[in-house]
This record gives structure tokens, C-alpha cells and sequence, in this order.
């Protein structure tokens, strides 16, 4: 992550424990990924210092710049593993290090397609040949809906979570706003536009159901200089490199779960 994302990520870190799914893994991403990593058994490297993912494989290096997040989330592995501070696009470890690979959310954070190709360069260099990789995208939808369909759904109960709200209106944003191709969206315009059409927070409270506290996370948002990135699924199957076979993408049941595909690659040089 560069410095534009530690900054984003420090804010994060309070609040970690007021993310649900789908911005935190739910049980069945866990499950998912221990299936896509089964068979391998050798190095893994974890984008992140994602707490659910930690005890799926050992021995495992987690690398994260953000200590913040370090400090607040990683608890050492039994199994050997330990976290390494540095950016994921100039991962300190020497050529075929790992025989697997695992990240949740990990290429949000990053401008799509440049720096997705600078992370897949940096990601192959570390791999062994056959490694099995699995990530959790964040993908919106082929068909977008508006930002304020996304509204109407919340205070209309059609939306469990606020977090999954966030997500839907953050990804109806790119796909109904700028050219048709556009991926990229400032995290700050996200909290702009919640204010701007839900600007009675206690309505929404109450109209949804719910926690003021849970909606007053928008706010870590504020003058954030991040960008988030939602390609589609066809857009990211663009970017990923030939040499990263895609064995299978894998979805949970939860609400969203359509927007988290676990997508399991394979390298072959």
C-alpha cells in the first residue's frame, strides 16, 4: 500500500470492530478460501492483516504497512507465521518464496488497471510455479443501479447492513456516473453523496433499523485522498495475467455475496 492508503487504512483501524460482512469476510469467505487453498501446504503470503483469514494457513507472512492495523489486528500465528511491514506493490521477499497467496479486498484500494498490474507483477515474482491464489474481489454489478435506488432499498429495509449499503452505493456511483470503462471513485465523494442524499441521519436510523453508530462510520471517509476501485467481473478477468490460470470463482450466500467472488488462480509460467 502506498502512503495515500495508510492514511486511509490508519482511520480504518478504530473502527474495525463495527465492520460486518461484506467488508469483513463472513464465515463462508473463510470457508471458501480454506477450500481454495486446500492441497497446498506450503509458504503463504496474506495481503493484509485480516484476522479471519490467520489460521488457514501455516506457515504464513502477512505484509501490511499500516500499523495501525498491525498493531490493532494481528495476533502471531502458532504455526510460525509473522507480519512484515511493507507495500504490497514492493514486497521485500525474493523470487519464488510462496507456494500460496491469499487477500481480502486487497486491490480496492488501488487504481485500476495500472496499479492491478503493478501488485500482479510484484505477486508473480513472489510465487512458485503451481502456486494457488486466492482473492476476494470487490466487483459491482454488469447492470448499475443509481445512488438513489441504493437510498430508496435502505429506507425501505431492503438493505441489512450499513455496510453493505455503503458498498452498493459506492459501486452504483462508478457504474452510473462517467464513461462506461470508469472503475476508480474517490472515498471522499462517497461520504460526500450519502450527506448530500441522506443528509437526516436519525431518519435513516430509524427508517432501516439500523445503529446511528454503525451509519456514523461514513465519516472515517471524510477528506480521504484514497481512491476505491469496483471493476466488474469481466474488467478484472482484463487485467489479471495469462500466466494466473483461473481455476474458479466462489461465492458465499450473504447479502452481497454477488459483489465478493473469491477468484482462484493458479500460476503456470
Amino acid at each position: 500500500m502506498t502512503t495515500t492508503h495508510l492514511n486511509h487504512w490508519q482511520g480504518q483501524s478504530g473502527q474495525w470492530q463495527r465492520l460486518t460482512s461484506p467488508l469483513r469476510p463472513h464465515q463462508d469467505d473463510i470457508d471458501l478460501f480454506a477450500r481454495a487453498l486446500s492441497g497446498h501446504t506450503g509458504p503463504c503470503l496474506l495481503f493484509g492483516v485480516t484476522p479471519e483469514l490467520v489460521p488457514l494457513a501455516k506457515p504464513l507472512i502477512a505484509v501490511d504497512n499500516n500499523t495501525g492495523m498491525i498493531h490493532k489486528l494481528w495476533q502471531d500465528s502458532p504455526g510460525g507465521g509473522h507480519v512484515v511491514l511493507a507495500d504490497w506493490l514492493h514486497l521485500p521477499f525474493a523470487p519464488h518464496t510462496f507456494d500460496r497467496a491469499m487477500g481480502d479486498g486487497c486491490l480496492t484500494l488501488f487504481q485500476y488497471p495500472q496499479q492491478y498490474a503493478t501488485l500482479f507483477d510484484q505477486l508473480l515474482r513472489a510465487l512458485r510455479p503451481h502456486a494457488r491464489v486466492a482473492l476476494r474481489l470487490f466487483i459491482r454489478p454488469d447492470t448499475a443501479e443509481t445512488p438513489e435506488a441504493a437510498c430508496e432499498a435502505a429506507f425501505t429495509r431492503k438493505i441489512g447492513n450499513f455496510h453493505a449499503f455503503k458498498w452498493r452505493l459506492a459501486m452504483a456511483m462508478v457504474g452510473s456516473v462517467g464513461p462506461a470503462n470508469q472503475t476508480n471513485i474517490k472515498v471522499a465523494s462517497i461520504r460526500d453523496t450519502f450527506n448530500q442524499l441522506l443528509p437526516d441521519r436519525a431518519a435513516l436510523a430509524h427508517a432501516s433499523g439500523w445503529p446511528l453508530a454503525d451509519i456514523n462510520t461514513i465519516d472515517v471517509y471524510r477528506d480521504a485522498i484514497a481512491s476505491y476501485s469496483f471493476p466488474t467481473l469481466s474488467q478484472m478477468r482484463d487485467c489479471i495475467p495469462a500466466s494466473l490460470k483461473i481455476n474458479d470463482v466462489l461465492y458465499g450466500r450473504y447479502e452481497l455475496a454477488a459483489c465478493c467472488p473469491i477468484i482462484v488462480m493458479e500460476y503456470c509460467p
